[in-house]
């Protein structure tokens, strides 16, 4: 049987302790977000919401944990329809996987896709607009079981809706 990690796993165990924090829903108690979304939370009000391509602010991955909502098995207390919090994997250098919208080439930068997703950046993303937010919010590092070092299974161009390791921070 071969793993194969979920969205929102982290890819190291850094990501499990120092990048996970609690972040506000923008919709409060109205709805969940999906664990492996990428969520922008603003400075405006401090809350996250999925992203879009317009998105600009802080960048995070809704977080594969417990005690994060399973839809499985509709357990968990954090993250549920009716919950007001989110954990959320961020940080410069905290690995997570997440989807793929479109074609992102080996190693290059991310910015904000569409619901929930990231997209290959271009300096036309609307998120260059902000200079006060770290842009782009990551760089692709390929797919599970690809690798940085040479001595690895090279890295591949990720293709849309692919699951995709990604470094968060504006690298590049």
């Amino acid at each position: 049987m071969t793993f194969t990690p979920g969205v929102g796993n982290p890819a190291t165990d850094s990501a499990l302790g120092e990048h996970i924090e609690i972040w506000n829903k923008a919709t409060g108690g109205g709805s969940a977000i999906p664990m492996g979304d990428v969520v922008v939370r603003t400075s405006t009000t401090g809350d996250c919401a999925q992203c879009s391509t317009s998105s600009f602010g802080e960048a995070g991955v809704v977080a594969r944990l417990f005690p994060n909502y399973d839809a499985t098995t509709a357990t968990g207390n954090i993250n549920t329809d009716s919950s007001n919090q989110v954990a959320v994997i961020c940080g410069n250098g905290a690995k997570v996987y997440v989807t793929a919208s479109g074609s992102i080439p080996a190693g290059s930068r991310v910015g904000f896709g569409a619901t929930g997703k990231v997209q290959a950046f271009t300096e036309t993303n609307t998120s260059i607009i902000s200079s006060t937010f770290k842009v782009p919010i990551g760089v692709y590092e390929g797919h599970y079981g690809e690798s940085e070092q040479s001595a690895g299974t090279p890295c591949t161009d990720a293709t849309n809706g692919q699951v995709i390791r990604i470094r968060l921070g504006a690298f590049g």
